[in-house]
């Protein structure tokens, strides 16, 4: 049985916004292979470190390993077996499009969003459900309406790994990963927004993520009337954002 190394790279895009008066508009994007659509993988060396193995496949794909890196999921479906012959263990990485230097040209970044139960990347929309599996142990499922078993088996390690995402969002820094080395506060909020599919109050979202900016003196966005404010990110060890 093969053991099977995927990732689920979301970048981070940002937008100039043509009217001055409102920020740039922050868009996430998946890296996709453009021959099939799915994720990067390679097969694994089991006498090696799995993570690292990831990560260079990675840098040679989008041409740095400056990103973040975290290990998902374990999926051996019997049903996806056909595809690779093994089980695949899902990764998630984050980056900031700034930090790509270049993407290789068998591989693409398209639009994703996951809103209520529709998933859509690219111009392609699909919808699915969760499925509460109770065993020895609580696990979530994804049931989706693919047209067929590969694109099945992508949207599940897409929704596996945007689960954990949501997770990690709510209480740990992970939201800070996509940014730039500067970044406006309301940045933050629209990605965060975009990641948890629902609105925040802007003042309160702000007083919360505070203690983890630290403010650049003298620099602001120049954008509008009242320009904003410019922060880098400071991490608190055993805290969480939110």
């Amino acid at each position: 049985m093969n053991i099977n190394l995927t990732c689920v790279m979301l970048v981070l895009e940002t937008t100039p916004n043509p009217d001055i008066r409102k920020s740039d508009i922050q868009n996430i994007k998946i890296l996709l292979r453009r021959d099939t659509h799915g994720m990067p993988w390679v097969a694994a060396n089991t006498s090696d470190d799995i993570k690292q193995q990831v990560r260079n496949t990675m840098a040679g794909i989008i041409g740095t390993g400056s990103f973040a890196l975290e290990q998902v999921y374990a999926m051996g479906d019997k049903k996806y077996m056909a595809i690779n012959n093994g089980v695949d263990i899902i990764h998630l990485g984050i980056i900031n499009g700034n930090r790509i230097e270049n993407i290789h040209p068998e591989y693409e970044l398209a639009d994703i969003s996951i809103k209520g139960n529709k998933i859509k990347i690219g111009d392609m929309e699909y919808q699915y459900q969760t499925v509460e599996k109770i065993g020895p142990a609580v696990e979530y499922l994804f049931e989706t309406n693919a047209p067929d078993i590969e694109t099945d088996k992508t949207l599940v390690e897409i929704l596996s790994a945007w689960k954990h995402l949501r997770n990690r969002v709510e209480n740990t820094d992970t939201i800070f990963k996509f940014m730039p080395d500067e970044f406006a506060l309301e940045s933050v909020r629209q990605v965060y927004e975009i990641i948890s599919g629902r609105c925040v109050d802007k003042s309160n979202f702000h007083k919360k993520i505070t203690k983890y900016c630290t403010e650049i003196p003298n620099k602001t966005t120049r954008r509008g009337h009242r320009p904003g404010k410019l922060y880098t990110f400071k991490a608190k060890t055993g805290d969480s954002w939110l």
